[in-house]
């Protein structure tokens, strides 16, 4: 999830953060499904790059 210059969300698929990025931080959510992840990332209020991934948990 990227914000354009004009400040608009947008989701792409790739490419993920380039190597002079880091990890700030990391945000826990537990959605239905990966589309309403990419939802609430689209209306986060700071203006960062979001990366939706999902958490693998053991069965």
């Amino acid at each position: 999830m990227r914000r354009e210059d004009d400040g608009i969300p947008k989701a792409t698929e790739g490419p993920f953060s380039d190597g002079e990025e880091t990890l700030g931080g990391y945000v826990l959510v537990e959605v239905a499904d990966r589309d309403a992840a990419v939802d609430i990332a689209k209306t986060w209020p700071t203006p960062e790059t979001f990366e939706v991934r999902p958490l693998w948990t053991a069965e």
